[in-house]
């Protein structure tokens, strides 16, 4: 015998399945574009979480180059001039494949000229590209400049960043934070400028400036990318900026 061919009503329902799926991932394709439009903390919250994914790609791909992180500031040992990690960790981001159409027409060039200032005309060809890993709307609605960065990493003796040791990701305590968001910037993301660890006592000062309205937003060592809320006194933040309070104590 030849199996029963499906009735008329099988067919229906799988039809009708089909434009359900269909309608389903339209609806959630529009809601995801509606979300973006959306003012507000949870709209911030959702972007401030993007952005230090995004800047966990940047350092990683760079790891994965150079086995290591690069220096928050690089001097050029010829003529002295200064230049940010961020230079550095967009640069290999690109080398790495990725494509930056959506903001250069695809046809990024990532030549820096270390011999010339950030600001020089020749290197500002960068800046609409790599703005948009470090970009962030600050709680008062107001950017300092198109292009501030908003993401700086922790410098200073017993850092990540402490400007003498070059560190690995891997090999840093998992709970250490290496990048923190802030609230008032003035420094260009091309622009060497991040902070140091006198500047992150705690103190009032040190909570205004990291602690938004969505509370505080940080990148940790393993990758992890936490924001935390505002009601977080700063001096337990405090103790995750250093190599050794990451090993004393958990972010948990």
């Amino acid at each position: 015998m030849f199996p029963k061919r499906p009735t008329t009503s099988i067919y229906r329902r799988c039809l009708m399945t089909l434009i359900g799926i269909v309608v389903i991932s339209t609806t959630l394709g529009l809601l995801v574009l509606w979300v973006q439009g959306l003012p507000g903390p949870s709209h911030g919250f959702y972007l401030t979480y993007a952005s230090l994914v995004n800047i966990r790609s940047l350092l990683e791909t760079y790891e994965d180059e150079c086995g290591h992180l690069p220096q928050a500031t690089i001097k050029d040992e010829d003529c002295g001039q200064l230049s940010s990690w961020r230079i550095e960790v967009l640069q290999s981001f690109v080398r790495a494949g990725t494509t930056m159409s959506a903001h250069t027409s695809g046809n990024l060039s990532i030549s820096y000229d270390y011999k010339k200032p950030w600001n020089d005309s020749d290197n500002l060809r960068l800046e609409v590209a790599g703005v948009h890993f470090f970009e962030y709307q600050p709680e008062d609605g107001s950017n300092a400049n198109d292009y501030s960065t908003y993401f700086k990493a922790v410098t200073g003796l017993g850092t990540a960043f402490d400007g003498v040791t070059v560190h690995s990701l891997n090999h840093l305590p998992n709970d250490l934070i290496v990048v923190v968001r802030v609230e008032y910037s003035n420094t260009h993301w091309m622009q060497p400028g991040d902070l140091s660890i006198e500047e992150l006592v705690p103190s009032k000062s040190a909570r205004q400036l990291l602690s938004g309205k969505n509370g505080y937003a940080v990148l940790f060592a393993d990758g992890e990318p936490w924001i935390l809320s505002d009601r977080l006194p700063i001096s337990d933040l405090s103790k995750f900026f250093t190599v050794a309070g990451a090993l004393q104590f958990d972010r948990a």
